[in-house]
């Protein structure tokens, strides 16, 4: 007995050192999220437009096209409580602010990471970016995903590639065009569809009230933008929802004078290839978008006068 207590002590204890190694390892791989703290951390300072949000604005907003200094801060499945976390840590910070650009999807108003099939990214920010997640203690290790630790591990160490997949201002460099636009539709589109939660309607409202109150304090603007989507995918989405959406964003803008909202959902502007993917601006795309955005601020968005009376 003796010596079967001995074997699997020792096993637990090999088990052991392997998985606090392991975390280790992945936790000392530099990724998107890990750079975008260190660059708001040294720069905040310095930056004059903050984008936010999800995929889209990742993708979408491409800071080399802007007049300010601006920096994507965005992530993938980012959400409207994560673009609050970044706000409250960084707003007091930036001295130089006069923009915070939160792209928006047709379904941002009822979406939350922590109940989509993106929320195992709750860890990401979690360790990389001091975020409170919500999560178990087990479920902040990394070694909880092994699939995901070992593909980490070998493509930084084995194949030498970097998981830092945007560039030095933080737009994503994704640069492969979907063939299959109505499949990309179809699935974005089953996605994004939703019941239109009232309460979670209600809390993201709330979320983006203190965004907005937040940055009204420090002067600063800030921009509602429904980003371009292709026709594939703007036939498949719910009338009622994109109705609801853009109902809820005027009222902000009409509730809040640091407030603007930019609705190119249908832009005719963008064409079929413009889009990596029915949801998803490419390249030229996103250098599109950002001199338009650019455009409007610079020519009336800088004219108008937000400062409070006080």
């Amino acid at each position: 007995m003796s010596k079967f207590i001995y074997k699997v002590l020792l096993l637990s204890i090999t088990i052991s050192i392997a998985l606090v190694l392991t975390e280790y390892f992945v936790r000392k791989v530099p990724n998107e999220y890990s750079y975008k703290k260190e660059y708001l951390d040294t720069n905040i300072s310095d930056i004059e437009i903050l984008s936010l949000g999800s995929s889209i604005g990742r993708s979408g907003i491409n800071p080399k096209y802007f007049s300010y200094r601006t920096f994507n801060a965005g992530n993938v499945s980012q959400d409207l409580r994560r673009d609050w976390d970044l706000v409250n840590c960084y707003l007091d910070k930036a001295s130089q602010l006069k923009y915070l650009i939160l792209p928006l999807f047709s379904m941002s108003y009822w979406y939350e990471l922590e109940n989509s099939i993106e929320s195992w990214r709750l860890r990401k920010y979690a360790i990389y970016m001091n975020m409170h997640s919500g999560l178990s203690v087990v479920d902040n290790l990394e070694v909880s995903s092994p699939v995901v630790c070992r593909d980490i591990l070998k493509r930084y160490y084995i194949s030498k590639r970097s998981l830092v997949e945007c560039d030095s201002l933080g737009c994503g460099l994704d640069s492969i065009n979907e063939l299959d636009f109505k499949k990309s539709a179809l699935l974005a589109s089953q996605l994004h569809n939703c019941s239109m939660d009232s309460l979670t309607e209600e809390d993201n409202l709330i979320l983006l009230d203190s965004i907005i109150k937040k940055a009204f304090i420090k002067d600063v603007k800030v921009i509602l933008l429904l980003t371009p989507c292709d026709s594939t995918y703007r036939k498949r989405m719910n009338e009622k929802q994109i109705k609801r959406f853009d109902f809820l964003s005027n009222k902000l803008v009409r509730e809040n004078k640091n407030v603007f909202y930019i609705d190119m959902f249908a832009d005719n502007r963008f064409m079929h290839d413009d889009f990596r993917n029915a949801n998803h601006l490419s390249i030229e795309g996103g250098k599109k978008l950002s001199q338009i955005i650019n455009d409007t601020i610079l020519t009336t968005l800088d004219k108008i006068n937000i400062e409070r009376n006080d």
